[in-house]
């Protein structure tokens, strides 16, 4: 019991440490879903479909 009281201590404390560089990167995807819609970022992507790709990987 002792290592699942220690276990999500350290968990508490790595985000704690890790909250001040999440947040300016979730703000800032979030700017950037909303001045580049999926449309722009879709012709941007050289054609290059993930699921395509993901789905003969199978």
């Amino acid at each position: 019991m002792d290592y699942l009281v220690k276990y999500f201590s350290e968990l508490y404390c790595l985000v704690g440490e890790m909250a001040p560089w999440l947040l300016p990167g979730l703000v800032f995807a979030g700017l950037l879903k909303v001045y580049f819609p999926q449309k722009h970022i879709a012709k941007q992507s050289l054609g290059i479909n993930i699921k395509k790709v993901y789905n003969e990987l199978d």
